[in-house]
């Protein structure tokens, strides 16, 4: 089960993406941590849905809030890099998505559906430490509320300020 991830290191990663102004490049776990930034993981099924569109927006139209607290987004779907980009001139994102074909990044997280080849709707919150610190799991059919994602991430940052958390 991914919640026995909570407060461990999370799986490392350097995988292809599409970066917000369509190059190719790639993206890694660790340089957010040597950049001591706290990385926040969207993991979803498809880009071509509808639901998945909405929730990509939804986080893109706060990315400068995201950036305020110190937090990369990143979306993650088995598409290609190629179904990325096209996808991204279609929408708005402001953010990279990478692309896991094998879904070997997926499958370390814990939201790989074996069954369907396809990624489950999920958010991670890594600290800048790089411990997870946070997963939801959403049915595919849910669409999220990009300003509830940032108000629970600054609930959780603020309870690791004030608390001083440590995993």
């Amino acid at each position: 089960m991914t919640e026995g991830l909570i407060g461990k290191d999370a799986p490392l990663f350097q995988m292809n993406a599409v970066m917000p102004n369509l190059t190719y490049g790639t993206v890694s776990l660790q340089d957010h941590i040597q950049e001591k930034k706290w990385t926040m993981l969207m993991f979803y099924p498809f880009d071509f849905c509808t639901i998945s569109r909405s929730d990509l927006v939804q986080l893109s139209e706060r990315i400068g809030k995201f950036e305020a607290l110190q937090t990369k987004v990143l979306g993650i779907s088995a598409d290609s890099v190629y179904a990325h980009r096209e996808f991204m001139k279609q929408s708005e994102i402001d953010f990279p998505l990478a692309s896991d074909v094998s879904g070997q990044v997926a499958s370390n997280y814990g939201c790989l559906n074996q069954d369907y080849r396809r990624f489950h709707k999920t958010l991670y919150f890594i600290n800048e430490k790089g411990i997870l610190v946070f997963i939801q799991h959403m049915p595919d059919i849910f669409s999220i509320d990009g300003a509830d994602v940032l108000w629970l991430l600054q609930k959780i940052r603020s309870s690791f300020d004030t608390n001083g958390y440590v995993y």
